[in-house]
């Protein structure tokens, strides 16, 4: 686990190449788990390997928490650092607005207004897009999971939400309070989810519900305000990797409890994801204090430095692309010899990566980087004449 080194910082950096890591790793996890799907499938159910293999690959829903841990992180180290700017509002959407917005709604526009005129039968023909639109899809019918191929949309919609009100707290809140109200916060997610369990409620309402899933979020807040404090930062720094194993050791032995990494059983639903929450806010924490030795090394790594640049994007195309493209490859495998099955979902699986890195890689190079020259068209402008009370 990484360590933290000179982890105290008065304000945050305009980028933290580790943190590309972070993303990277979250991404590929993600990746891998929507991808495997090909290994779920005959000849592989005889086979012991890749069927243990699929098993314990669905581990892989949990990148999307460490998603929320560093975005809560780096969002709100920005607001912090930003307080006492007179345009503190407009500056922010501003700049999250180039940044997520274009992407996502050209998204939305291929496919609801191409791939859906195009694909037969539409696939989406049950699906109200204005869920998606309105950033509301977590809230919909079936919380978004009734969708198999953009339905994973969903957290996007949490972080969205997310972002719409969490400035305003920030800058209400002294610098001192913000780490109280993320600790309350994040106990309030947990009680909440155990309020909904204890009521019947599904697994998906329970796993996407911006209530349920804001502590991952509110930690990796509290990580950015801690770094940013000399006496919490050290404490932190002290206590991180006993705390980072001992979270690994229970969801491990949640794992082998129930037999399954999946996240639909009660104690995953309640307990679980709150353990999830503080392992990788913690491991943001640390990845952003690294300084030296094999972790700065690994995070900083050119392949994973440059799949967590196109990591949003990646996210966005990657499950519609897979889920469209694999239904002809998986009809005409049907009653092949099992060795060309292997060589051909292999190829595939190759092949899938490339594609989605690539079209990623278009997207940041011609589509979002010539929008994101204008985030700077609103410039901070510091307060003038005021103690800052902390």
């Amino acid at each position: 686990m990484p360590s933290p080194g000179t982890v105290l910082i008065s304000r945050q950096p305009r980028h933290l190449p580790t943190l590309d890591g972070v993303r990277a790793v979250a991404i590929l996890t993600v990746l891998l788990l929507h991808f495997s799907t090909v290994f779920n499938e005959a000849p592989y159910h005889s086979t012991m390997l890749p069927r243990l293999l699929f098993n314990w690959i669905s581990f892989g829903w949990f990148g999307v928490d460490l998603f929320f841990c560093l975005s809560g992180f780096l969002i709100t180290g920005i607001l912090v650092d930003s307080k006492d700017s007179v345009n503190y509002f407009t500056r922010f959407y501003w700049r999250r607005s180039l940044r997520i917005f274009p992407v996502y709604y050209l998204f939305l526009i291929l496919i609801f207004g191409v791939l859906s005129r195009i694909i037969h039968p539409n696939p989406w023909g049950a699906v109200n897009s204005l869920w998606y639109f309105a950033y509301l899809s977590n809230w919909g019918p079936g919380s978004g999971s009734n969708d198999k191929l953009i339905g994973h949309a969903w957290s996007l919609a949490v972080e969205e939400q997310f972002y719409l009100v969490w400035p305003a707290i920030i800058f209400i809140l002294p610098r001192r309070s913000i780490a109280w109200v993320c600790a309350a916060l994040a106990l309030g997610a947990l009680l909440f989810r155990i309020i909904l369990v204890a009521n019947g409620a599904d697994r998906e309402t329970i796993y996407r519900l911006t209530p349920a899933r804001m502590d991952a979020l509110v930690l990796g807040a509290f990580m950015a305000v801690c770094i940013r404090d000399v006496h919490a930062g050290r404490v932190v720094a002290r206590f991180a990797k006993p705390i980072i194993m001992l979270c690994g050791v229970i969801y491990s032995a949640i794992i082998i409890a129930f037999g399954t990494p999946s996240y639909d059983n009660v104690i995953m639903e309640t307990i679980g994801f709150s353990v999830l929450a503080v392992g990788f806010s913690l491991v943001v924490f640390q990845s952003a204090g690294v300084t030296s030795g094999f972790w700065l090394r690994f995070l900083t790594a050119a392949p994973l430095r440059s799949i967590g640049r196109y990591s949003y994007t990646m996210y966005l195309f990657h499950l519609p692309l897979h889920r469209i493209l694999y239904v002809p490859l998986k009809s005409r495998l049907a009653g092949q010899l099992d060795a060309i099955i292997w060589i051909a979902n292999i190829l595939y699986l190759i092949g899938i990566f490339a594609l989605v890195y690539g079209l990623s890689w278009a997207s940041w190079k011609f589509f979002e980087t010539p929008i994101l020259q204008f985030k700077d068209m609103i410039p901070m402008q510091a307060k003038r004449n005021r103690v800052r009370t902390l």
